[in-house]
């Protein structure tokens, strides 16, 4: 039997326009810490890119109350 593993969207906030953007893309909690910190992720917010360690990040669709990556 395969292991399965939960994902969720990963979401960022756009420190350009302060939106919720969500990537587009589903990881598993271990993927996404094992994301370096200097991975730019292309935003639709405002057509840049912005740095992981420069942007409040998250799995799934509740907002955190800390930065979570």
């Amino acid at each position: 039997m395969a292991v399965r593993y939960n994902q969720s969207p990963l979401k960022f906030i756009c420190p350009v326009t302060d939106r919720q953007v969500d990537k587009g893309v589903d990881l598993d909690e271990d993927s996404f810490a094992k994301l370096d910190d200097g991975t730019e992720l292309g935003c639709p917010a405002c057509a840049d890119a912005h740095r992981l360690d420069n942007v409040q990040s998250w799995l799934g669709d509740a907002i955190p109350l800390e930065r979570v990556h």
